[in-house]
């Protein structure tokens, strides 16, 4: 399991084959539509935060805004309730941005690729649905 081990290095995380937009856009898609627009807003306010969790003045780590702030640690970051591919993803992520190999324009570009999809995807469903009521006869 990906949160088992509390220490792992690099290499351990495959940190070596690894795409940090990769990664960005697999623990993306297991947050909330929410938490993705608070993530790209604080990338684009330059508030992500680096080798810190969370800071003062409301900066914190990649994430921090990703998990809608429940990982403010570590010990947190391994709670979150992640597949395997996601939590290896999230813990790779962290160092990713922590080495200054995601910078905040790459993050506001995906997380606005990713939003647009959501919404597009949720548009689809809630007219699917409301064809479907229509059918049925139920408002």
């Amino acid at each position: 399991m990906w949160n088992e081990n509390w220490f792992v290095t690099d290499t351990g995380l495959g940190m070596a084959t690894a795409c940090p937009e990769a990664d960005l856009r697999t623990v993306a898609g297991e947050c909330a539509l929410e938490d993705l627009k608070r993530t790209r807003q604080a990338a684009a306010d330059d508030f992500l935060a680096r080798r810190a969790y969370q800071t003062a003045g409301g900066q914190g780590c990649l994430m921090f805004f990703l998990s809608g702030g429940r990982a403010h640690s570590k010990a947190t970051l391994l709670t979150l309730d992640l597949s395997d591919e996601a939590g290896l993803a999230a813990r790779r992520l962290v160092r990713f941005f922590d080495y200054g190999l995601l910078d905040n324009s790459t993050i506001v570009r995906i997380l606005n690729e990713l939003i647009m999809a959501r919404r597009q995807a949720n548009e689809l469903e809630e007219e699917a649905i409301r064809k479907v009521r229509e059918a049925l006869g139920v408002s």
